[in-house]
């Protein structure tokens, strides 16, 4: 007997996953009007910010450097990432 393989879902891996399509359909939307690229969801990058929002939380403080002096493109290659990103770009 075969079985089908299916890959997990992301709308199941991911409560937030509907809104941050929106989020990321409506900044592309904005940039487009101004005459800029579209952006495209990368779940690594998200993965990486999210970890990164949830330190912030826990240790109340705001900014894009993480506790140990990390900068958003020093996170993402440790998460795996092979591209360099920006925050607020």
């Amino acid at each position: 007997m075969l079985q089908d393989s299916i890959a997990p879902s992301p709308v199941l891996d991911d409560p937030y996953y509907e809104a941050r399509q929106a989020v990321v359909a409506q900044i592309s939307k904005d940039r487009v009007a101004n005459g800029l690229a579209p952006v495209e969801f990368d779940g690594l990058a998200s993965q990486a910010g999210d970890q990164h929002c949830q330190e912030m939380v826990a240790h109340r403080y705001l900014s894009h450097w993480n506790r140990r002096g990390l900068l958003p493109y020093h996170r993402y290659h440790f998460a795996g990432g092979r591209d360099h990103v920006q925050e607020n770009s």
